[in-house]
């Protein structure tokens, strides 16, 4: 029993990782959430998006309009603290779209949307990893509206406010299918400027699902952020899943998290993925993959060698000392926006339509 329960907590710790700031999903988490789903808006209901001609004033304490009920504002709070909101105002709007999974329900699917003040440069679309949600990635939302984008979000199933069983799926497909919808969405508005997609881990391998479907939406460009196909480990923990996968439940309510019902078999959903993957043919995507020559949770080797079968012309960039966490850690995230910026400037021109700014290399001035 004492090694079950060591490979149940190994399993636990690897897959939350340092940077994820709301691994747990306890009684306490389900207050806080559930208040702020009823916040929400109807992101399917006509003239949604009530934005004026120029936004108005900016209010103290805060970057983002227009005024939003007290669960809101708590969760912007927590979006504007030790984050890159320069500039402002910036039009926010959180709301839902349904989604229908593989088993029949329909779940909600959690979005938010940042647009600045100015013209927008383009859309970028933004998908977090396992056990973690678009709040956690605050400094990327920031850095990037700050520069003139379109900035949107979607919480996966089972993460965040969107709906479904804590953490845990019955088939990636309802990743990939929450993804469609959602891009869906995002190309009907007709914002102006490019589309880009940009995924952490998990969130590269929904997107992936999502675009290797044909007549999916396709993104100008593909941003993954070490991508999770095989983990570290993974025959080992595929075969704890396996074996004592009930075990994973019972701790996980040891540690807090009692709403993950009946038991968490994400390893075996991923096997089945991988194994489906096998019959993919190479697709062409415009891909760029960056990823730490430290990762400590993603068999970043393997995985490479995967990705470069299945998307022949990926452009792949290994960041040196990096670990998983590079785009949301303090201590790296910096020098990695500054990076990827310089990458799209340097790069836009190739890749997508001609348009006179594309890329503000500084925050507008002039709100």
């Amino acid at each position: 029993m004492v090694l079950r329960v060591a490979v149940c907590l190994f399993l636990y710790f690897l897959l939350a990782g340092p940077a994820s700031a709301a691994p747990a999903d306890s009684t306490d988490k389900q207050l806080v959430r559930s208040p702020l789903q009823a916040e929400l808006e109807d992101f399917l209901q006509p003239n949604w998006n009530r934005k004026p001609d120029a936004l108005p004033p900016l209010r103290p304490g805060t970057p983002f309009v227009p005024e939003a009920g007290p669960e809101i504002e708590q969760y912007r709070a927590h979006l504007a603290e030790d984050s890159p909101w320069i500039g402002g105002p910036f039009w926010h709007q959180m709301g839902t779209l349904p989604v229908t999974l593989q088993n029949g329900t329909t779940e909600t699917l959690a979005i938010n949307v940042f647009q600045p003040s100015g013209d927008s440069q383009g859309t970028m679309m933004v998908l977090h990893g396992y056990m973690s949600h678009a709040g956690d990635f605050a400094f990327t939302l920031g850095w990037f509206a700050s520069r003139g984008w379109t900035v949107v979000t979607l919480d996966l199933p089972g993460h965040g406010l969107s709906g479904g069983k804590r953490a845990d799926i019955d088939s990636f497909a309802d990743y990939g299918d929450a993804v469609t919808v959602w891009m869906n969405w995002i190309f009907q508005q007709g914002w102006p400027g490019p589309k880009v997609l940009l995924a952490h881990s998990l969130g590269s391998s929904a997107g992936f699902e999502a675009l290797r479907r044909p007549g999916a939406p396709r993104p100008d460009l593909v941003i993954f952020c070490a991508p999770l196909l095989r983990t570290n480990w993974y025959p080992a923990l595929s075969i704890a899943d396996w074996t004592v996968g009930g075990w994973i439940a019972l701790m996980a309510r040891t540690f807090g998290q009692g709403d993950w019902q009946p038991r968490v078999h994400w390893f075996q959903v991923l096997g089945r993925w991988l194994s489906d993957l096998d019959q993919q043919r190479p697709i062409d995507l415009p891909l760029w993959i960056y990823s730490g020559d430290h990762d400590s949770v993603v068999d970043t080797g393997w995985n490479r060698w995967k990705y470069q079968k299945l998307v022949p012309g990926v452009r792949w960039t290994f960041l040196p000392g990096k670990d998983h966490w590079f785009l949301a850690s303090k201590d790296d995230r910096e020098a990695f926006h500054e990076q990827l910026t310089e990458d799209l400037i340097q790069n836009f021109s190739t890749l997508l339509p001609p348009q006179e700014s594309l890329f503000l290399t500084e925050p507008p001035k002039d709100r």
